[in-house]
């Protein structure tokens, strides 16, 4: 799509938008364990869901806490 805003964005900023995906904004060694998260990855992760998730909870799932 040569016309997406997104893509003129990309462009302006000298960015080529048919290089592929961006890179990840971290990258965990290949030696590290894959379970266990950057302290601040996990710290960006632990904001971003308290100010964007709200979970709601149904009758049945109070019912099974309160067992």
């Amino acid at each position: 799509m040569r016309n997406h805003p997104n893509r003129q964005a990309l462009e302006e900023e000298g960015i080529d938008p048919d290089a592929g995906p961006a890179p990840l904004p971290f990258v965990v060694a290949p030696e590290s364990d894959p379970d266990v998260l950057p302290q601040d990855l996990l710290r960006k992760y632990l904001t971003y869901a308290k100010q964007h998730c709200q979970p709601q909870l149904q009758q049945a799932d109070y019912d099974r806490i309160q067992k």
